[in-house]
């Protein structure tokens, strides 16, 4: 049953290339998104059931063989899902966004269906070993991904994002097989440790690695949200919290990855206030998201497998739905550049769920934010209270950064003209992914009784029966939720509905979007901290003339001396035969 969860998918990739030229582009979107929720509800009967995809021995070193097994457990089954049916809304956005009788992008619609089935694929891989090879493709993916929407029609180099990976990838199997070699039992898992930490801060795109988050979101909207939430920092996220949660860490690693997660969630901050591009505003959000994920990395296994969880439905969500309004306000808009926007008709739904994603990003109470914030603060609380007042300060200035657009997108300059029925649909895509982030704000219980407690129980199979719950509320604790996130909404839907005030001196009236930009250029050697590119480009430029020096010295070897290094060697030879 699991081996025909993954059939639907595949069979549709090929399909949507073998028809590429005879069908139309849209109508294979909306194939690949039903082939998507059917893969979702076999992944649930299949997991219902206990079944095993296959498991059979791999390869042997120095030690028990290898096993290559597939299976989701509860702790992988709600990721999986979320990679399922978010990844089918993400295509059926964007199949709206394609004209109605475009042909010839069935290619894009392929591979994106492959690169969503490979990180169904990581999720069930129980051996660490082999995880190299699909953290390897989901890169690869990527960029055919991004060149099939011709976004890399005309680049001449490879992307840098997809290079780190690649880099990553051997990374994490150099430390898999330091691990599984044995040869010092104390050291090998120090190692093991290391590598698969330096290749989850690539993937995740934390500092000083958030490069690689800027070549993501560079693709166009509907094509990078599902990369981008879905994708590989998904499955890396997944991977760092099942392999810490099994293995307990000392205090100093504990310390070091607390201290490592609020100076990124700072730096990303930081970065967030000098943007002007929606797109990378989002980028920037994301990787603050997984710096909290790094935070609750370094409490107890026991707090860990609360929070983890939760912080990934919570990135991904917030990632998919901010990333999908984008591309709605860049189609009508025209672009993503907040100075080059004109004043026009507001932007009510995709600025919803522009504002939902922000608001649970920020904790505010009544979205699913709100309860990870409080989960990871009580835990602070009593862990390293000092860390809050940071944190604390970082979270505000990445709330100050969307203060900007959310208010201009909201609210209108003039009446707002009709559209057509599958642009309306295509609108609801964004709100339909920050619906979730809503629902389980209101109504937690929902989240932690559906698969929150069977996630901790998946990742601590040891762990005693009787751990504490994390802090739930009551009714009237829901009850307030409700009212707090009804008046955020109701708030939002007053401003949409007031006019913006034209003013008649055009040397006046600003061309595009003001942006508080004076903070973020104050802030801006934090910012270069978090992607310093300038340094890793110069550090690049050194090593390809240290290998020309190199070269140049072994030439003299090859050229002039070859003769004479052959005929000493042969007289040295000639003088042992003598001796001997």
């Amino acid at each position: 049953m699991l081996l025909l969860a993954f059939a639907p998918p595949l069979f549709t990739a090929v399909l949507c290339l073998g028809l590429n030229r005879v069908v139309a582009t849209r109508a294979l979107g909306f194939g690949a998104a039903l082939a998507l929720l059917a893969s979702a509800a076999l992944l649930l009967v299949a997991t219902m059931r206990g079944a095993v995809l296959f498991e059979r021995p791999w390869m042997q070193l120095n030690g028990p063989p290898i096993q290559l097994s597939l299976a989701l457990d509860a702790a992988s089954l709600p990721a999986a899902l979320l990679v399922a049916t978010g990844g089918a809304v993400c295509l059926l956005a964007l199949a709206l966004a394609l004209p109605p009788k475009l042909r010839g992008f069935g290619g894009l619609i392929a591979s994106l269906l492959l690169l969503l089935t490979t990180t169904l694929l990581g999720l069930a891989l129980r051996e660490v070993l082999l995880l190299p090879l699909v953290w390897a493709a989901l890169p690869l993916l990527g960029f055919v991904t991004h060149r099939a929407s011709g976004g890399q029609a005309d680049a001449q180099i490879l992307p840098a994002g997809m290079l780190a990976n690649l880099l990553g990838a051997i990374v994490l199997l150099g430390a898999g097989l330091s691990a599984q070699s044995g040869a010092a039992e104390a050291v090998a898992p120090q190692i093991g440790l290391v590598g698969l930490f330096v290749a989850g801060l690539i993937a995740l795109g934390l500092p000083p690695f958030h490069r690689v988050v800027h070549d993501l979101v560079d693709a166009p909207a509907a094509v990078a949200a599902p990369i981008l939430a879905f994708g590989l920092p998904l499955l890396a996220g997944f991977t760092l919290t099942r392999v810490v949660a099994q293995m307990p860490l000392t205090e100093s690693w504990r310390a070091a990855l607390e201290v490592a997660g609020v100076g990124a969630v700072a730096l990303c901050a930081a970065g967030a206030l000098g943007e002007t591009r929606l797109r990378r505003l989002v980028g920037w959000q994301t990787s603050a998201q997984f710096g909290l994920l790094l935070i609750a990395l370094g409490q107890a296994p026991a707090v860990l497998a609360v929070l983890a969880p939760a912080l990934l439905v919570q990135a991904a969500l917030v990632s998919c739905a901010a990333m999908l309004a984008v591309g709605v306000i860049e189609r009508r808009a025209g672009t993503d550049d907040m100075r080059e926007m004109r004043p026009g008709a507001a932007l009510l739904v995709p600025g919803a769920a522009l504002l939902l994603a922000a608001a649970s990003a920020a904790g505010v109470p009544g979205t699913w934010g709100f309860w990870s914030l409080r989960w990871l603060f009580d835990e602070l609380r009593t862990s390293t209270p000092l860390l809050i007042g940071p944190l604390l300060a970082a979270s505000s200035l990445l709330a100050l950064a969307w203060m900007t657009p959310l208010a201009t997108f909201l609210r209108s300059s003039r009446a707002p003209a009709a559209l057509p029925r599958s642009n309306l649909i295509s609108l609801l895509c964004p709100l339909l992914v920050a619906l979730p982030l809503v629902l389980f704000g209101i109504a937690p219980q929902l989240a932690w009784n559906s698969w929150g407690m069977q996630a901790r129980g998946a990742l601590l199979p040891l762990a005693p029966a009787n751990l504490p719950d994390p802090a739930l509320p009551s009714t009237p604790g829901m009850a307030a939720s409700a009212v707090a996130i009804g008046a955020l909404i109701c708030t939002v839907w007053l401003r949409s509905r007031s006019v913006r005030r034209i003013l008649a001196d055009d040397e006046i009236e600003p061309s595009g979007v003001l942006t508080a930009n004076l903070l973020g250029e104050s802030l801006r050697p934090l910012s270069w901290l978090g992607a310093p590119s300038s340094l890793f480009g110069w550090l690049w430029q050194r090593m390809i003339a240290a290998s020309r020096t190199l070269g140049w010295l072994l030439s003299f070897l090859e050229q002039r001396y070859f003769m004479a290094g052959l005929m000493l060697a042969v007289v040295v030879v000639i003088l042992l035969l003598i001796r001997g």
